[in-house]
């Protein structure tokens, strides 16, 4: 699901890793998926009521724009730290988002 891709800069080569199609397309999935969960899925309603004390708290934990930018950083630092189990917990949430998008438009 990776590539490795040499670039030639002014002090040698650098090796920049890029995710391939299928692991792009896996990563955003898990995004997506974790980003409707934390803003909108019943599991998490308390929590989110809970913070309406804060209402900057509130605002951000219901806003999948504020929030799906923090969640977005963090399953890039667990792709790039953690590949070993978060390919399988990625590919998961992936299959969650797919199938939590064709319930919505059934």
């Amino acid at each position: 699901m990776r590539l490795a891709l040499r670039a030639a800069t002014g002090s040698g080569v650098e090796v920049i890793a890029v995710t391939s199609p299928l692991g792009l397309a896996i990563t955003a999935g898990a995004c997506w998926r974790l980003v409707k969960l934390a803003t909108s899925d019943a599991i998490f309603d308390r929590p989110r009521k809970w913070t309406r004390r804060w209402h900057s708290v509130f605002l951000f934990v219901t806003c999948p724009w504020c929030l799906g930018v923090w969640i977005a950083g963090g399953v890039i630092a667990l792709d790039e730290l953690c590949w070993s189990w978060w390919a399988w917990v990625a590919s998961v949430l992936a299959l969650s988002a797919v199938a939590a998008f064709m319930t919505e438009k059934s």
